[in-house]
């Protein structure tokens, strides 16, 4: 009887502390990445499929990152591909893509999420697969209002309206084929959106390519405190292609 009573007692014991034990969720951010075409297709001529748009930044994605850099039992230093079952961990998310859910939403994404590197269906599945699939995983833990694929996709696409770049830096002085110090677009998008982004350049050049806002995990704006304020860019001054089309150009599809 003694045994049995000890066995009961280590039963609930564990029961009971199971959850308790349980790893709470890391907490994470997200950046909103816009891109410049204009950029891409000027260091990617021979891969950009089409005239890259020169009206307005475009989408490039909307990824989570852990808020201190990593986060104890996940795979990589920032969330990527949780529906991969390519690894030794189990996927975190049964969700592979499917474009039909988002056919409502298909003419803003054409027009504000193009792929310019491959087709726009490889390129929002690829988002998906390597952010989107994550963002929802932890959307869910947290029970947060972003679970499925067509709310990543709506989500990114409402965040997008909230802070036009060109605009921003426009009344800034900073216009397609002008340069500026890289203060100084930092500067123009927190007067033009209110909070202060990452620039991002290409490959290490000094061709502004993306701007990235951050948001909590309740989608509210914040600065991008986690991070550096400039990323991969070559000097001080940075540029803002125009995008100017030659005899000589090479684009994939023309």
């Amino acid at each position: 009887m003694r045994y049995l009573c000890f066995a009961i007692a280590t039963f609930l014991a564990l029961t009971i502390r199971g959850p308790v034990c349980a790893q709470a969720p890391c907490d994470e951010f997200f950046y909103l990445v816009q891109q410049w075409g204009p950029t891409f297709c000027k260091h990617d001529r021979q891969t950009c499929r089409q005239a890259p748009v020169s009206s307005h930044f475009t989408l490039h994605g909307l990824w989570p990152n852990y808020d201190k850099g990593h986060c104890p039992g996940k795979k990589g230093a920032w969330p990527q591909n949780c529906d991969d079952s390519s690894t030794d961990l189990p996927p975190e998310c049964d969700c592979p893509f499917d474009a039909s859910i988002l056919s409502d939403l298909s003419s803003d994404m054409l027009e504000n999420w193009p792929s310019y590197g491959q087709t726009n269906t490889d390129f929002w599945k690829h988002e998906w697969d390597k952010h989107g699939s994550c963002a929802i995983t932890y959307e869910e833990e947290i029970g947060g209002s972003v679970t499925t694929e067509h709310e990543y996709f709506a989500k990114a696409l409402e965040l997008r309206e909230q802070c036009n770049v060109l605009e921003s830096l426009a009344a800034a002085g900073i216009t397609p084929g002008g340069k500026a110090p890289a203060s100084h677009f930092v500067a123009a998008i927190k007067q033009g959106c209110g909070v202060s982004p990452q620039l991002a350049c290409h490959s290490g050049s000094s061709d502004a390519e993306e701007i990235r806002i951050c948001y909590d995990a309740a989608f509210q704006a914040i600065d991008c405190q986690q991070a550096k304020e400039v990323e991969d860019c070559r000097g001080s001054i940075i540029s803002l292609p125009a995008w100017q089309v030659s005899s000589s150009a090479s684009i994939a599809d023309q």
